[in-house]
């Protein structure tokens, strides 16, 4: 089995993909997502303190709450405190995350100049000339496909990496249905793209 040439057997992969995604947990204390990630590096350096204090977050609601709702203070029962504390996820800097979607094309390329695949290309591959042509076209086809890649990421409040990895990791329903989604729709496309192309 060589790490140089080729792709790494299925198994592996899923190993490497797992410690990447826990580690990223126990590092980061916040689940691994690109499209998050990216969001956030758009979005550009926060400005101002990040309040992550419950209890002045609590209050807040709760003065809120009495001056749209004078009369049910007196009616509502006071809610017991929590057992347990509320966990905030630490907040990540936009520093962390230029260096998070740097390290992504960093190892990107590292793994590209191991294998020898490495090379400088025109195109996406015979396969997609064959499907879409040259030119103007199929520049066409990929803005249109980026737009809906954006569009379905942010309506599924996640990308491939926080919905298949962390999310299914983690059993959330939203992830699995997220994730079944996306591959099915994938598994589809692929087949149509193939038969239209023959």
């Amino acid at each position: 089995m060589s790490f140089l040439g080729g792709h790494w057997p299925f198994w592996l992969g899923g190993i490497a993909l797992g410690f990447i995604a826990v580690g990223f947990y126990v590092v980061a204390r916040r689940p691994l997502a690109v499209s998050g990630a990216w969001a956030r590096f758009v979005a550009g350096p926060t400005r101002g303190p990040v309040v992550t204090d419950m209890t002045a977050l609590e209050e807040a609601l709760a003065a809120a709450t009495r001056d749209a709702f004078p009369d049910a203070e007196a009616a509502a029962p006071e809610a017991p405190a929590p057992a347990v504390p509320l966990r905030v996820a630490t907040n990540v800097t936009w520093t962390a995350q230029t260096i998070f979607l740097a390290s992504v094309f960093v190892g990107a390329l590292t793994a590209a100049l191991l294998s020898g695949s490495f090379a400088v290309r025109a195109t996406l591959g015979a396969d997609f000339v064959r499907i879409f042509g040259r030119g103007a076209a199929s520049w066409v086809v990929l803005a249109f496909g980026g737009v809906l890649v954006g569009f379905g990421t942010r309506m599924a409040g996640g990308c491939t990496s926080g919905h298949g990895l962390s999310g299914c990791g983690r059993l959330q329903p939203g992830s699995l249905l997220s994730t079944a989604s996306f591959f099915g729709a994938g598994i589809v496309v692929a087949f149509a793209l193939e038969a239209v192309a023959r």
